[in-house]
């Protein structure tokens, strides 16, 4: 899949990535911590991620999880799509994407979702990673 976005734009300044979090209508994001920056920048987006075989077959032993990104972790429901692993496909990407684009009762559910998010995270004054390893502690023990 790499080889179709020869053309896509890395950003490594913190500046430019915020300044185009603002341009933004949607995102297509690995999870991790830019699931965090861009929920808490209400961007509506497509989680996406592919381990090798391998360690896929350790990981998804371990853990034991309904979820992988940041937001639905912590909202406790899936809110951002998810594809991972074989769902992650050039067809899956378009049609996630576009649904976003062009459903209105997708992209305004997941902007709701993503305003409750914000309010969990930063409704405490805390540091939002903090907040965050707590929640996904606290969605682990139960």
């Amino acid at each position: 899949m790499k080889d179709q976005f020869n053309d896509s734009l890395v950003i490594t300044d913190e500046r430019d990535k915020f300044q185009l979090f603002r341009e933004a209508n949607v995102a297509c994001a690995a999870s991790g911590t830019v699931t965090l920056e861009l929920g808490l920048s209400l961007i509506p987006m497509v989680v996406i991620y592919k381990l090798d075989f391998f360690t896929w077959s350790i990981v998804s032993r371990l853990a034991k999880v309904r979820f992988i990104s940041l937001i639905n972790l912590v909202l406790n429901k899936k809110s951002v799509e998810e594809l991972v692993q074989t769902d992650y496909n050039k067809q899956n990407v378009v049609k996630s994407v576009l649904d976003l684009f062009f459903d209105k009762n997708v992209f305004e559910n997941q902007i709701n979702d993503l305003k409750k998010f914000k309010e969990i995270i930063e409704g405490d004054n805390k540091n939002p990673s903090e907040v965050a390893a707590n929640k996904i502690l606290e969605y682990l023990k139960n």
